[in-house]
C-alpha cells in the first residue's frame, strides 16, 4: 500500500493565503526554501477566480516555473520578451518588464505575485535595481496599481543576513501585512511572527519544528 499523508501548509502560510484572499497586499519575508511560492501555489490550487500573474525578474526562471506548473497539471501561459504563449489561462508566469506596459494600457490580472521586490526597475530612475529608491518606488507603483484595480498584490522580499527586510524600512509602512519567518539554519525550530498586521493582533508568535516530509 502506498503511503499516502496529508500535507497541510504552515500556519503562517496560511494567515498570508487568508490576508490575499481578503484582498490584502501581503510583504512575505523569509529564507529561501521556507514556502513562500507555495502560499501562490496554495492560493491557485483551492480554486482562485481570474487570473493569476507571477512575475519573475528572468526568461529563464519564467520557463523553469511555467514547466514546474505545467508538469503539476497547471494551465498556464508564459511572457517574456522573446516567448509569448496562452496568455489567457489561469495562471501567467511573466518577465515585470512585459506586464508593465499591459499595466499602463490598463488591463490587469486578479492577482499580481511580484518575486522579489528588490529585482524590480522603474526606468525612470537611476538608480541600479535593488537600491533604496529603487525598491522604494517600485513598491509605491505596485500599491497604486493595487488599490486603483482593486487587485490584491504579493510581494515577496529578500532578508538581510541579520534576518530583517532588505530595502528600506518604508517598504513595510506601505503594506497591509508583513509577515517574518525566521530562524537559525543550524537549528531545528522556526519562529513566525507578524511584524505588522493592519487587521490583526501582531502579539502572537508561532513555533515551528523543521523535519522532512
Amino acid at each position: 500500500m502506498s503511503d499516502q499523508r496529508l500535507i497541510l501548509p504552515d500556519h503562517w502560510q496560511q494567515v498570508a493565503l487568508a490576508a490575499l484572499r481578503r484582498g490584502e497586499d501581503v510583504v512575505l519575508q523569509a529564507p529561501t526554501g521556507a514556502g513562500k511560492t507555495h502560499v501562490f501555489e496554495l492560493l491557485v490550487e483551492s480554486g482562485h477566480r481570474g487570473q493569476a500573474v507571477y512575475t519573475v525578474p528572468t526568461r529563464a526562471l519564467a520557463n523553469d516555473k511555467r514547466a514546474e506548473w505545467k508538469a503539476a497539471g497547471w494551465d498556464v501561459g508564459i511572457a517574456t520578451g522573446d516567448l509569448s504563449e496562452n496568455l489567457g489561462a489561469p495562471v501567467v508566469v511573466a518577465t515585470l518588464e512585459t506586464q508593465r506596459h499591459r499595466f499602463l494600457e490598463g488591463q490587469h490580472p486578479d492577482l499580481l505575485v511580484v518575486d522579489s521586490i528588490q529585482t524590480a526597475y522603474n526606468p525612470q530612475l537611476d538608480s541600479a535595481a535593488g537600491s533604496v529608491g529603487q525598491i522604494r518606488e517600485s513598491a509605491a507603483e505596485f500599491l497604486r496599481y493595487a488599490k486603483a484595480r482593486h487587485v490584491p498584490v504579493a510581494l515577496i522580499g529578500h532578508i538581510t543576513k541579520e534576518g530583517t527586510l532588505a530595502g528600506p524600512k518604508v517598504l513595510e509602512h506601505m503594506v497591509d501585512v508583513v509577515l517574518q519567518f525566521e530562524g537559525d539554519k543550524h537549528h531545528r525550530v522556526r519562529t513566525l511572527r507578524a511584524l505588522k498586521n493592519r487587521f490583526g493582533s501582531t502579539q502572537e508568535l508561532g513555533l515551528y519544528e523543521m523535519a522532512e516530509r
